[in-house]
């Protein structure tokens, strides 16, 4: 889980600005951040942000074959790999590491290769736009990050939205689940915590008494989570589920050798596979439909730490919508991996598919399996930030995406922590399994009556 900024430095390179690079706002100093990201700092502030002309004519007419364009400006750029989709300064000076050269011959006055942007999904508080590159192929980035201004009181039977400040919600939800049981602001402490996700479930090994995912309790008596943790990536088949302990209610990892509001697997239901295999113990096609639902031996006690989550209803995650995921998982890299032992949270935004099927291609050697089927499939919701690391990490499949509905305050159960890049510290979305996709198959197993909400949004708060 990584819930801390990726710090990346926006003057990388040292040049001669030209007499006419002047900052045009006295609070440019200040704003030194935004480069690269803001477009008026961008365009107002060129001598903060150190994007200087380096002199050297211009003009017109024809240039050559493309070659002297397609060139790195900083011999920085081919470890700034991952930057190319959303850093200015990466974008403008690693053209050749960002493969975003022009191809044709010439064009008088510049600007060729690229469209225009789109406009900004939203006003404020963190929208993305796209442009289309000379390849055919979108490039996006975060747009209008500044916060919007904060609502200075919600109605009677309102509050705050989580994480939108500028937003508030119906409090008068009449479903019981996906409610929470504490003030909407959390300020610290692992009481407040611990109630604010009540759903979360700590899936452990008896055996090591390790952790080794997450789940999600949707009702007294059923628990979803990814296939990949129920069954063998390789070969399909279901893993023994003797020596699994599901955990409730708890908040740190340290508490699982004592904790007492466990659960046992009864059974584990997987969806049925795309076809037929000649291995009749397959139960799964990784990475494919992947979530699975247990069914715990007993009831599970509820309690206000202990409370399912709603499922969809139907509803439509809109696209720039703030949702929240949680997990015990590490928070950096594989090569450096540091584990946690609380439950962390981290606010992230539902984007377009095709964002994360841009991102994912440059990783495709590494993931070759998950990058294929995130270009193939429509099940999948897409979620992070192209700004910021924010993002799920290895511990945390399984686990959740939560939404608030458009409608009140209740919380939903959007995706489930699937598939994502080794380095989870980069500012790349992960895929989440879109779980309104498989909402009939949930209820016709766990027999979890049915609840109809629509959202009328194109796009979040």
């Amino acid at each position: 889980m990584v819930i801390k900024l990726a710090v990346v430095a926006v003057c990388l390179f040292a040049g001669v600005c030209a007499q006419t690079c002047v900052d045009q706002d006295n609070r440019c100093s200040e704003w030194k951040r935004w480069c690269g990201i803001n477009n008026y700092v961008d365009e107002n502030c060129k001598e903060t942000c150190d994007d200087c002309p380096t002199g050297g004519g211009g003009g017109g007419g024809g240039g050559g074959g493309g070659s002297e364009t397609c060139k790195d400006d900083n011999a920085g750029c081919p470890g700034w790999l991952s930057y190319c989709s959303w850093h200015e300064y990466v974008i403008k000076n690693c053209k050749k590491t960002c493969k975003i050269c022009q191809t044709g011959g010439g064009g008088g006055g510049g600007g060729g290769g690229s469209s225009s942007w789109s406009a900004c999904s939203k006003s404020c508080a963190e929208g993305t736009r796209y442009r289309t590159l000379s390849n055919g192929t979108k490039q996006w980035e975060a747009c209008n990050i500044e916060k919007c201004n904060k609502v200075a009181t919600c109605g009677s039977n309102q509050k705050q939205r989580k994480g939108i400040p500028h937003a508030c919600c119906n409090d008068n939800g009449i479903s019981t689940c996906g409610k929470v049981n504490i003030v909407q602001r959390i300020f610290g402490g692992d009481d407040a915590i611990r109630k604010a996700w009540p759903w979360m479930v700590a899936i452990n090994s008896t055996i090591s008494n390790r952790l080794f995912c997450a789940g999600v309790l949707v009702s007294d008596r059923y628990v979803i989570t990814a296939a990949h943790c129920m069954a063998d990536v390789s070969t399909g088949e279901e893993l023994t589920t003797d020596d699994v302990r599901l955990n409730f209610g708890i908040l740190r990892l340290t508490d699982l050798a004592t904790a007492r509001n466990t659960g046992r697997v009864d059974k584990v239901f997987y969806p049925k596979l795309n076809q037929n295999s000649a291995n009749s113990k397959k139960v799964f096609n990784y990475p494919e439909n992947d979530i699975a639902i247990i069914r715990t031996k007993a009831r599970v006690r509820l309690s206000s730490a202990i409370h399912p989550i709603c499922l969809p209803g139907g509803e439509i995650t809109p696209k720039d919508t703030t949702c929240y995921i949680a997990g015990w998982g590490i928070t950096s890299n594989a090569n450096t991996a540091t584990e946690v032992t609380h439950l962390q949270e981290v606010a992230v935004q539902n984007m377009d598919l095709d964002i994360c099927r841009v991102e994912m291609a440059k990783y495709k050697n590494e993931i070759p399996e998950e990058e294929a089927y995130v270009q193939s499939s429509n099940k999948l919701l897409c979620a992070g930030s192209l700004h910021k690391g924010a993002n799920s990490c290895r511990g945390d499949s399984g686990g959740a995406m939560m939404c608030q509905r458009c409608a009140n305050c209740n919380w939903y159960l959007a995706g489930i922590v699937s598939i994502g890049v080794v380095d989870c510290t980069i500012p790349i979305p992960a895929a989440y399994t879109k779980v309104v996709d498989f909402e009939a198959w949930i209820r016709s197993v766990t027999s979890i009556s049915r609840e109809y909400y629509s959202c009328s949004r194109q796009v979040g708060p």
